[in-house]
């Protein structure tokens, strides 16, 4: 299987439930076509750099998933279809990828961003109610 990445820009406008009704038919396209889909990050709304489709800002979101050859042609060709998506960009990322280990990857990237964010809020709760085992004394010294 090849690996892919989608970037796509939706309509800014969207409500929440049409937002995520566009990103599931994506998900949906990309699985019917015997795709496994790693990662969708969606990014938020950004500016862009110029007007698209009279718009001045769009939401970004960004699927990484493996497939065979027709997967990207087929979800590009929906993506074109849906008045939602602005814009759309695919890049093939490696001619040949195992889905299963790259799903094992980003379950452990998610892990590891996982336990940092509770390190640092621990770090950050100590440092809002000070430190109980540091004195200013033993700082100076």
């Amino acid at each position: 299987m090849k690996h892919y990445e989608t970037v796509c820009i939706l309509n800014p406008d969207l409500a929440d439930e049409e937002y995520q009704a566009a990103l599931s038919k994506s998900r949906e396209v990309i699985e019917k076509q015997k795709g496994v889909v790693v990662k969708v990050e969606e990014w938020g709304k950004q500016k862009l750099a110029y007007l698209v489709k009279k718009y001045d800002k769009g939401s970004y979101v960004v699927f990484n998933y493996c497939g065979d050859p027709g997967v990207s042609s087929e979800l590009e060709r929906t993506l074109g279809l849906d008045d939602r998506y602005l814009k759309y960009m695919t890049v093939k990322l490696e001619e040949k990828a195992d889905p299963e280990a790259l799903l094992r990857e980003e379950q452990e990237r998610q892990a590891v961003g996982a336990a940092s964010e509770e390190d640092a809020s621990e770090t950050e709760q100590e440092s809002e109610t000070g430190n109980p085992e540091t004195t200013e004394g033993e700082e100076n010294a």
